[in-house]
């Protein structure tokens, strides 16, 4: 397996098992369905890398709603929402994806929220983590103008980084949560 993939997976895990249990009450709660668990992995690329949806909310009686996930892990939460903007190899990011369907009106599916979250380690404790609805940040980002949008570059991507803050300050709702100190995952 390769690094990417066992960090794809690391990430899934830890957004079910740690970072879900702590917002999911703000979201409305439910189950949470990994995209990992559909079926066939055509449809699970498929809903990805084109509708950028990582799992399902699922909530009785209610409805289903396709989430958006980014775990990072480190000592420090930089309390950001980052998105993929340009990959050294061309390949179209989900920042470009995701800005064409926002502003079109063909219904294509989009994630209803996108939640960003940082933990110590892979398994580790929960640093913080804040939800946002999806067409909320690309409206910030469209409002803010391509040419003022912030950038961090990594290995080889570089991604837009909005500071949560930033958009509560600007008027949008920015759902934090933060876990219980004793909270870890072994």
């Amino acid at each position: 397996m390769d690094s990417w993939q066992k960090d794809l997976s690391a990430s899934a895990y830890d957004f079910q098992h740690i970072v879900w249990p702590v917002i999911a009450p703000a979201l409305g709660g439910g189950n949470l369905r990994p995209v990992e668990a559909v079926e066939t992995k055509e449809f699970q690329r498929s809903l990805d890398m084109l509708a950028g949806i990582d799992a399902w909310q699922v909530v009785e009686n209610v409805g289903i709603r396709g989430i958006a996930s980014r775990v990072q892990w480190g000592d420090f939460a930089w309390d950001t929402f980052t998105i993929r903007e340009s990959r050294d190899s061309g390949a179209t990011t989900e920042l470009e994806k995701r800005l064409a369907v926002h502003q079109g009106e063909d219904g294509w599916l989009l994630p209803a929220f996108y939640v960003h979250a940082y933990l110590t380690e892979p398994r580790g404790r929960l640093l913080s983590a804040a939800a946002i609805r999806t067409s909320d940040l690309y409206d910030y980002l469209i409002a803010l103008g391509r040419n003022r949008w912030p950038l961090r570059r990594t290995n080889n991507a570089r991604f837009v980084w909005v500071k949560w803050d930033s958009l509560e300050n600007a008027g949008y709702e920015v759902i934090k949560a933060m876990a219980p100190a004793e909270v870890w995952l072994t």
